[in-house]
């Protein structure tokens, strides 16, 4: 109900509001790639850049990354990360 609510304030607004669109496949697998590269074991490192070359890329990092030790740097790093992304669009209209 809240969520319909603000977005009928949104919609009878019409300005003042800067649509970001979602994150493009090849912009979330870019992340991956940064992380990856920044990531102090190697053995992960070399394991997770071997995902990123096969098939089903997302749903094998992911799997590889929620079983090591680096789950929670994963999210803070994708989080800062998708911050970025979404500075750079409002930048953009700006």
């Amino acid at each position: 109900e809240e969520d319909q609510a603000d977005l009928g304030r949104v919609t009878e607004s019409g300005s003042g509001f800067i649509k970001i669109e979602p994150v493009e496949t090849f912009e979330s697998f870019k992340i991956m790639e940064r992380f990856v590269a920044q990531i102090p074991d190697t053995e992960l490192q070399f394991q997770l850049e071997n995902i990123l070359q096969r098939n089903k890329p997302f749903g094998n990092f992911k799997h590889a990354v929620n079983h090591s030790k680096f789950r929670e740097e994963w999210f803070e790093f994708k989080i800062k990360q998708l911050e970025i992304l979404v500075i750079h669009r409002i930048n953009s209209y700006l």
